[in-house]
């Protein structure tokens, strides 16, 4: 098994970091808004969580969990 297979165990607990941890996610997403991008690749979007507040159009991960969560953030 790859050494991805931890994200897939432990997606939901990573998407839970960006609660627990709000300030800091506030700052980065707003670093990633400077930026400036109508539109972007995430590489490593995990469960979309940037993707939803960037406007990120395309993403990808090597993990297939994170990747089933994505789609209800960004529809």
């Amino acid at each position: 098994m790859s050494g991805f297979r931890i994200f897939d165990l432990k997606a939901r607990d990573y998407d839970r970091w960006y609660d627990r941890h709000r300030i800091t996610y506030l700052n980065e997403l707003k670093l990633v808004r400077s930026f400036g991008c109508a539109r972007a690749l995430e590489i490593g979007v995990g469960t979309g969580r940037f993707a939803a507040d960037t406007g990120v159009v395309v993403g990808v991960d090597p993990s297939l969990s994170m990747l089933r969560m994505a789609p209800s953030r960004v529809q």
